[in-house]
């Protein structure tokens, strides 16, 4: 702060200068100089001058030029385009920025393409970023928020700042031939004052094969000093951001959690509030903001504008032939496809969703009219299922004959949601099998793993492995290969018709065989020659090539023939340094290759000089994870257990004195259970008498005064569940002092007490234990009307109820059971659970069962097969060999049944696309 104060510095960080402005002004208010000059304590201003004088600096002439002149050398061979050159609003729509409808009335065609914009709460959060940026610091910014919410639009308004700048900043949007293949290919060429356009991050990130190298790829450029400032502008989707940032078992996207845990997530909001909107309105005579305002449910105006409602109606009120085609791309997008979707895909999935009936009366137009209405404008909106032209590659001719197709994202989001619970039809696997490239058949054969489409996965990852090594690794570990007692044959087919080119993911599949001694299949991989044909542009891959060949040569239990054979493909690999064609553009992986090699007890060819290693610490497991702040009770329970456990009797009993059980709310079943339990603790087994009587008096308030079985929220089935089970196991703490107990429930007036009171009991112990009883009564009768989504909050449920110990009036217990059961929970329970709690519908399965409702437990077990839990549910079952793509169980099979015909002879020949 000197430095800034001296002129030294100029600060880096907005925020931090704001921080401190806030704290001079507090201290302005407590002496009262608050008044003298106050216009000096307004953000707004230091804003302004910050950004002012940022510009300034970066403006002086002569450095300006010199960047200038500098910049326009090196960006010849750069990724993107100058920011400049995309200043016309028609050019936020290359970026995908939705279009807002244009209504049919006079006058519409002098609207502007994009409606005004108003900037929120989010967009100052994002401001910094981009401002922070422009200061001379890379940094990644990430939107969160539903489909159609506005993400896209705030990052194309915050480049305002950016096209300000003297030095010229570049955008880059990968795209093609994948997007993360885009992504991967440009990275070592990004310079800096570039911005990385990532729309659809998850598009990106969750790729089977690359999503990791991608986020890797990424944390790498924002860390590298010598390309500052480099600006990486995502979006993702709640689901999608809790799927990458969850950490799971296997751990499929650490990278990808770590980036984004680097990042800057701005959550986007659903809605403009009723303040929002009117300001929006007074932006200009825009007629659609003030349609959107009158129409639009719940504050929803950018849906609106982008068409939501029209387009969800337009689904409904779908043809069939147009609904065919619909559904099958919303199932295509769901079980791992990406944006584009081919037109033949399409026609040849969607034939299998159409009735027999329904087929006769389209089949003649078949798809050319389905595909015309999906893409037809109506009411000024676009239709559901567009035709898109993706730019071709420099030398590439345009893919006039193969058209694709985009499903917009809001239906997408919607066909999620309804289609959950819904097995594709049969056409759509085997059209993928034509017409998928090899990463999409990695993806969906993963979705059908889930679904336990054994023999679909086995087919998909079959015919992807004749073009990619990786799904070649994917096929022989996969576990229903290993369940039909066909992974010897797996691995030899494999082995002989996987392509060697790529040697990164050879070198995984080599691994793979040799860590389950395949010897049989690492023998005939290793006399197609992989030395000699596998591609040398890729430094890490060419290095765990060798390492693998080098482990396979050395390795003392694998037979001496494949040794030698091995020994062989490593002498001719290294012998070809002379024309290895590193990507010397990329500084990591050259120095992961020297590491590596070093690693691995190989020489370094001398051809290449090669830097030592020098590793980036990793910060991808020390992320601070982003947890949900607890409720003030449990809360107080936790505070309660750790000053026990730091033996803090003080602090413990000045906690205690704040009579914190009159201070928590009730209504988080979850909370109250376990601060109830804390205070049970507390009164008996404390070694302190003063601790003891307070946690008494405590816990007799929050149980006695406080009612939580009446004034407990019901959105928490399983913590309903504990406070219920905990009741019924710890109240007689205070039930058994009677008088006590009978004297505090008549001084309240406490309803339950009174009803018992005037009926028949022996004395004042009889009479606590009836009003015990009714408070479990009570609580069992209201929990029977729980919110449904939890199916392990559900299954704790009916699994407490159903217990014959339950200390509740006679038939009360049952009753709440069947209602529980009658409002059909296993059709409104999430069947997948959540990403850290994977097993919350076997539970609930089970519960079911064990209560003999036999119909509800199928039902439910069949919705979570659909939805991708079947290998959750069915794990441990022997001789399983999945199901039918209608969901019916599969008869046995083998290899042979399965196994690609096409490729069924593969014997020595070379993979796919590749040269002999």
């Amino acid at each position: 702060m000197g430095d800034w104060l001296r002129g030294d510095r100029f600060p880096q960080r907005l925020e931090q200068l704001l921080i401190l402005v806030r704290e001079i002004r507090a201290h302005a208010e407590r002496t009262g100089e608050a008044h003298l000059e106050a216009a000096l304590f307004d953000p707004g201003r230091w804003r302004i001058a910050y950004r002012a004088e940022a510009r300034r600096r970066a403006g002086d002439t002569r450095t300006a030029t010199r960047t200038a002149q500098a910049q326009a050398a090196l960006a010849k061979g750069r990724p993107g385009r100058l920011l400049r050159e995309l200043g016309a609003q028609s050019a936020a729509f290359d970026l995908e920025v939705h279009r807002a409808f244009l209504p049919e009335e006079e006058g519409s065609d002098a609207l502007p393409l994009l409606p005004p914009y108003l900037p929120r709460a989010h967009d100052r959060l994002l401001a910094d970023v981009v401002d922070h940026a422009a200061a001379g610091t890379s940094a990644l910014a990430v939107l969160v928020g539903g489909s159609s919410t506005g993400k896209t639009r705030a990052l194309w308004e915050a480049l305002a700042v950016l096209r300000e700048q003297p030095v010229e900043w570049r955008l880059w949007h990968p795209l093609a031939p994948s997007r993360p293949e885009a992504l991967l290919s440009g990275v070592p060429d990004i310079g800096a004052h570039t911005i990385v356009w990532l729309n659809e991050a998850q598009e990106y990130l969750s790729d089977p094969v690359l999503g990791e190298r991608v986020a890797a790829g990424l944390r790498a450029l924002l860390r590298d000093t010598d390309r500052f400032p480099v600006l990486v502008l995502a979006t993702l989707w709640p689901e999608h951001w809790q799927r990458l940032t969850a950490r799971l078992d296997p751990d499929a996207h650490a990278q990808a959690r770590a980036l984004l845990g680097e990042g800057v997530r701005v959550r986007v909001p659903d809605s403009f509030t009723a303040a929002d909107a009117s300001v929006l309105l007074g932006t200009g005579t825009d007629s659609r903001l003030r349609r959107a305002r009158d129409r639009a449910a719940n504050g929803e105006i950018t849906q609106y504008l982008a068409g939501v409602p029209v387009l969800l109606q337009r689904y409904e009120d779908a043809p069939a032939d147009a609904r065919a085609l619909l559904d099958a791309a919303i199932d295509a997008r769901r079980l791992g496809w990406g944006t584009d979707l081919p037109a033949r895909f399409l026609a040849d999935a969607a034939s299998g969703y159409l009735s027999a009936a329904d087929w006769d009366r389209h089949g003649e137009r078949w798809p050319v009219s389905a595909l015309r209405d999906t893409d037809e404008h109506r009411g000024g909106f676009r239709g559901p299922l567009t035709r898109v032209r993706p730019r071709p590659q420099p030398g590439e001719p345009a893919t006039v004959d193969r058209p694709v197709y985009r499903l917009a994202d809001a239906l997408e989001e919607h066909g999620r949601r309804i289609r959950a619970y819904t097995f594709p039809a049969e056409t759509f696997w085997t059209a993928a099998l034509v017409h998928a490239d090899p990463p999409t058949m990695i993806a969906l054969a993963e979705s059908a793993e889930a679904r336990g489409l054994y023999r679909t996965q086995v087919r998909l990852l079959a015919t992807a492995a004749l073009s990619h090594a990786a799904a070649a690794t994917e096929l022989v570990d996969s576990l229903v290969v290993f369940v039909v007692g066909a992974r010897d044959e797996a691995s030899r087919w494999a082995a002989a018709a996987v392509p060697l080119s790529d040697p990164g993911p050879l070198a995984q599949f080599l691994w793979f065989l040799r860590f389950k001694v395949q010897y049989e299949a690492i023998a005939i991989l290793l006399n197609r020659g992989p030395g000699r044909r596998a591609d040398l542009h890729d430094p890490v891959g060419v290095a765990h090539l060798v390492d693998r060949l080098h482990e396979c040569a050395r390795h003392a239990g694998c037979p001496e023939p494949e040794r030698a054979a091995a020994h062989t493909e490593l002498a001719t690999l290294l012998n070809r340094h002379p024309d290895w064609d590193l990507d010397t553009a990329d500084p990591e992986s050259i120095t992961e290759f020297a590491n590596t090699l070093r690693g691995s007890g190989t020489d370094v060819p001398a051809a290449q000089p090669l830097p030592e290693y020098r590793p980036d610490a990793d910060t991808s497991d020390t992320q601070e994870q982003e947890e949900e702040e607890p409720t003030v009770a449990s809360a107080v329970a936790a505070r309660l257990r750790q000053l026990v456990e730091a033996e803090n009797d003080q602090a413990l009993t000045a906690l205690l004195a704040g009579q914190p059980a009159r201070r928590v709310p009730v209504t988080d079943a979850d909370g109250v259970a376990r601060l109830l339990h804390q205070l049970w603790w507390l009164t008996l087994f404390h070694a302190a008498d003063d601790v003891r009587q307070l946690a008494w008096d405590e816990g007799a308030t929050l149980f006695i005064e406080r009612r939580p079985w009446e004034n407990v929220g019901l959105t928490d089935s399983a913590g309903v569940a504990l406070l219920l089970r905990w009741l019924d196991q710890h109240s007689p703490l205070w039930t058994n002092e009677p008088d006590w107990l009978l004297h505090q429930l008549e001084q309240s007036q406490e309803p339950l007490y009174l009803h018992q009171r005037d009926q028949p009991h022996r004395d004042a112990q009889h009479l606590a234990w009836l009003w015990e009883k009714a408070v479990l009564g009570r609580l069992a009768t209201r929990a029977a009307e729980v919110t449904l989504t939890d199916a392990r909050g559900v299954a704790s449920l009916l699994t407490v109820m159903s217990e014959p110990t339950l200390n509740c009036p006679p038939g009360v217990a049952r009753a709440a059971a069947a209602r529980l059961l009658e409002r059909n929970p296993a059709h409104h329970v999430l069947p997948l659970g959540t990403d850290h709690d994977r097993y919350a519908p076997e539970e609930l399965i089970r519960a079911l069962r064990n209560v003999g409702d036999q119909e509800a437990a199928s039902h439910l077990e069949q919705r979570a097969f659909a939805a991708g839990a079947y290998t959750v549910i069915m794990r441990g079952e022997h001789q399983d060999y999945g199901l039918l793509p209608d969901g019916t169980r599969s008869p046995a099979w083998g290899w042979s049944d399965v196994v690609p015909p096409h490729s069924a002879d593969v014997t020595s020949t070379p993979g796919r696309g590749e040269p002999a």
